[in-house]
């Protein structure tokens, strides 16, 4: 079979893709190029954040490196601006304590504010007997593909059954920027490799290059080709491999994709719009309070990524990043997520980590880093929908309501008693945990022994004040000294890092939720609201003490269902809470049918 002809949809100069980390230099000495092919080797040793080809390429580029090899934000001396100047901080001094305050122009959190999960888990359910088992999945409130892609990716090498999914949210922005990326991922034409680095740009990027934008173009045509009829669309595509990529949405949702993809801004506006809310002023200080949090490599090329918009390896040179990316703004060029979105969120840091060191990535280059894991993560579910039986439904409704349409058999090929997992997000945070259960354990599958429902609680924190304004334990306090290195008088403050509004004043709060104890105050309010227990029984389902998809809160492990309160290393609490930005009082909870 003969190469598949490039279709220059990669990210280096010329649609190149980027398999290895490259030389930074981008000076070359031939002209026609605008950056060094060669691969790097030789680290940059003063920001660690760059390689080069060679010496002659380092010195080369020095030029330009130095702006970013001198940043102030590379400095063990960094301090936010308000303990420069002596003041309150406006987190403070606006009244709101909260890391995670929307500001901006939002359509919601469109890259997911908590790490890819495999919600199969079949290492620890069905085992062996998946290879050829069919799999029906749901995910109610899907916001992004991540969930999906990391249980598609969870699949066995050589999995022969069939598995048909749904991913539904109720956000028509959500759902069409879904539907987008899957497209670009799954349908034939350019390479798989190709594919999976324009989707990282169409999903996480501000601009995409010429070829990016011309490729997008026609993938939008021929999703949006039928506009449906009676108010309804059901259309399906065909894909990589024998499945088919199928959207079931009300034709209203696709009024405002239509009018933001045929929209004439040019990249400029959307820079300007991008940082009205990165970079606004007013939000200097709730920025500052996360990179307080960072290592200084991470807190560069976090406040580089704020400003490129762009997802790459540091050492990227972004020119040729000509076209705005119309998936991530509004018809008039405003940006549409919170001024605290992050990409790094969404997925695991250790895992991360781990796809930059194969690929020759610097680990203070997380951004980097981040670009080869998407690459690698969205590669291998390219290829499992190539391989294998899998078929995507992308649904645009209310939960509840595209449950009664499945109850009903109007959404093929799903039905009652159908799905081996359901994970339903956080709605059960807006309608409650006994209404959630009322709603899908209908539609959970009876034969299978390893079916589940899971639920997540965000907010229930909210609703418990004495939590809330509990003094932490002495325990709790000994655990936090520990990460801190305070308990045995390793390391001592130095001036700055002590007073009302010090940075130490801004991490111990943080840390403290880490390791409090909230077991028995959930279970109160599991007794409280609703008197979930009971409402589970009532459909035929129960509680699992011991989960076997996702453990009970982060930072805990499955494979010590006892532990009640997170113990991790101080790498795993810098990965999973400080870089991660995880909120530590996230919550799961795993029903399963009663034998």
């Amino acid at each position: 079979m003969s190469p598949t002809p490039s279709a220059k949809l990669g990210s280096f100069p010329g649609g190149n893709v980027i398999s290895k980390l490259m030389c930074a230099n981008t000076n070359p000495q031939t002209k026609e190029r605008l950056q060094c092919p060669e691969l790097g080797s030789l680290t940059c040793a003063n920001c660690q954040l760059v390689r080069y080809c060679s010496k002659e390429c380092q010195k080369s580029h020095w030029g330009k490196h130095k702006v970013d090899c001198k940043s102030p934000y590379l400095l063990p001396s960094w301090r936010p601006g308000w303990v420069q100047q002596n003041r309150a901080p406006t987190f403070v001094t606006h009244g709101s304590k909260s890391a995670q305050v929307p500001f901006g122009a939002s359509a919601g959190y469109l890259w997911g504010n908590v790490p890819a999960i495999d919600f199969l888990n079949l290492a620890r359910n069905e085992k062996k007997a998946a290879m050829d088992q069919d799999f029906k999945i749901c995910f109610a409130a899907s916001g992004d593909i991540r969930n999906l892609v990391k249980t598609v990716n969870g699949l066995p090498e050589g999995y022969r059954g069939k598995c048909e999914i749904l991913l539904n949210d109720i956000n028509d922005i959500v759902v069409n920027r879904n539907l987008v990326a899957l497209f670009v991922l799954l349908s034939p034409g350019p390479s798989i490799e190709e594919a999976a680095e324009m989707a990282i740009h169409a999903i996480y990027s501000c601009a995409l290059t010429s070829h990016m934008e011309t490729h997008l173009r026609r993938c939008i045509d021929k999703i949006y080709g039928d506009p449906g009829r009676d108010g309804f669309r059901n259309t399906s595509f065909n894909m990589r491999g024998k499945g088919k990529l199928s959207i079931v949405q009300n034709t209203s949702g696709i009024d405002l994709i239509r009018t933001m993809l045929n929209s004439t801004y040019q990249l400029t506006t959307a820079i300007n719009g991008m940082h009205q809310t990165m970079l606004n002023s007013q939000r200097t200080d709730y920025v500052e309070r996360f990179l307080c949090f960072l290592e200084p490599q991470h807190r560069l090329g976090t406040v580089r990524f704020r400003k490129s918009g762009v997802l790459a390896p540091f050492s990227l040179d972004l020119v040729h990043f000509t076209h705005p990316n119309r998936l991530l703004f509004s018809p008039n060029g405003s940006w549409m997520t919170h001024d605290s979105a992050s990409p790094l969120s969404g997925w695991n840091v250790s895992d991360i980590h781990a796809s930059g060191e194969r690929a020759g990535a610097i680990p203070g280059d997380l951004y980097g880093c981040l670009f080869f894991h998407l690459k690698e993560q969205f590669m291998s579910f390219a290829q499992r929908v190539q391989d294998c039986d899998i078929h995507i439904v992308v649904a645009g409704f209310n939960a509840q309501s595209i449950c009664r349409a499945i109850t009903k058999g109007s959404v093929a090929p799903f039905h009652k008693h159908c799905f081996d997992r359901i994970e339903t997000s956080n709605v059960a945070d807006y309608i409650g945990i006994p209404e959630t259960l009322e709603d899908w354990a209908p539609l959970l599958r009876k034969d299978n022994k390893n079916s589940a429902l899971i639920i997540t609680s965000m907010n229930w924190i909210a609703t418990q004040p004495d939590e809330l304004e509990r003094r932490p334990s002495p325990s709790e306090m000994k655990r936090c000294a520990r990460m801190m290195g305070l308990d045995k008088g390793q390391t001592r403050p130095a001036a700055a890092d002590l007073g009302l509004y010090s940075v130490l004043s801004v991490r111990l709060p943080k840390l403290l939720g880490i390791f409090r104890d909230t077991e028995g105050q959930f279970g109160r309010y599991l007794r409280n609201a609703g008197q979930v227990e009971q409402a589970a029984r009532k459909m035929g389902l129960r509680m699992r003490k011991v989960h076997r998809i996702h453990p009970k809160r982060f930072g805990l492990s499955l494979l010590k269902p006892n532990e009640v309160v997170p113990n991790p290393s101080k790498e795993e609490l810098y990965d999973i809470f400080l870089v991660g930005g995880i909120e530590s009082t996230i919550r799961f909870v795993e029903f399963e049918m009663i034998a």
